[in-house]
């Protein structure tokens, strides 16, 4: 019976680091502020701007998200010579190490058709504050066709081969950036936004079908509803 109760207790022990190492890193799933993501931080200058709440934290919508109660609004406009970020952490402002992962995974949407062009370029921190170098989201996303919203996924394999001065096992911020300056107000929504890698559990519920109708019979039930 003891070794028995030993052989339950390694394979517990073993098994451990696998479970763990198959968690997604959750950056954004939804905000218990309605106004602002509190583990948030943006700066712009020099004629750039992106638009804040509470001084330096990413706006939250209510009406526009893919799953949940709320997604995060980014509204900016790029100007030469200019520079603006926003920045996602995990609740808490918890690092990881992103080396155990293989991609960025998000959710965007937009009430007009944004071509790649115009997008924000993307980049991660640590808790140092030192940055990778961008990479421009255009190369992930031919475009996003208004009020449609869209699963994003960026490789980390770049990052990992050009991480800059950023500690990649240390990193706790996603940053979305100015890239394109064009010079035109653009508006996106960022939902479910979270590292992973193949091996990981898929955690995000699938969106709330829309005008669901149930019709019953005596012995059936039929369900419609229009699809999103």
């Amino acid at each position: 019976m003891i070794l028995k109760r030993l052989l339950i207790l390694q394979l517990l022990f073993f098994s451990m680091p696998v479970y763990l190492n198959a968690q997604e890193y959750v950056f954004f799933s939804d905000s218990p502020n309605n106004s602002y993501y509190d583990p948030s931080f943006g700066f712009y200058n020099n004629g750039s701007v992106v638009v804040l709440v509470n001084s330096d934290k990413i706006p939250v919508d209510v009406n526009n998200k893919y799953s949940g109660i709320n997604s995060l609004r980014v509204r900016w406009k790029s100007v030469s010579g200019g520079d603006w970020g926003v920045a996602v952490a995990e609740e808490g402002w918890i690092p990881h190490d992103v080396t155990l992962k293989d991609s960025i995974i998000f959710w965007t949407f937009s009430p007009a058709d944004v071509d790649s062009v115009e997008l924000p370029s993307l980049y991660l921190e640590d808790t140092q504050n030192r940055k990778t170098p961008k990479q421009k989201l255009s190369d992930f996303i031919s475009v996003i066709e208004k009020n449609i919203w869209i699963k994003v996924s960026v490789p980390l394999s770049p990052f990992i081969q050009s991480p800059g001065s950023a500690d990649l096992t240390d990193i706790k911020t996603i940053y979305f950036g100015q890239d394109n300056p064009d010079g035109f107000l653009h508006t996106i929504y960022l939902d479910e936004i979270r590292m992973k890698s193949i091996n990981d559990t898929d955690t995000v519920a699938p969106a709330v079908p829309e005008d669901l109708n149930a019709e019953g019979t005596t012995v059936t039930i039929n369900l419609s509803w229009t699809p999103n």
